[in-house]
């Protein structure tokens, strides 16, 4: 099964695919936080802010594709 990696999990369009992605592959998310009105079951979730990540929290993922979703809305 491939794992993918997918940031700004909690934004509109990240939220729409990672249900779609789910079912089929192995999704780890990066969350500033958790939200009470997601789903976040099947799912593997990271609570970082992204300018914060390094290697050492992802490499044991053996992440196959990123899919880049988290922006600076301020």
């Amino acid at each position: 099964m491939k794992t993918i990696l997918v940031t700004g999990r909690n934004g509109f369009v990240a939220r729409a695919l990672v249900e779609r992605l789910k079912d089929k592959y192995r999704v780890i998310s990066l969350v500033r936080k958790l939200k009470d009105n997601i789903d976040y079951s099947n799912e593997e979730v990271v609570v970082i802010d992204n300018r914060m990540v390094q290697e050492t929290h992802v490499k044991k993922f053996n992440i196959e594709l990123i899919i880049h979703l988290a922006a600076s809305i301020r």
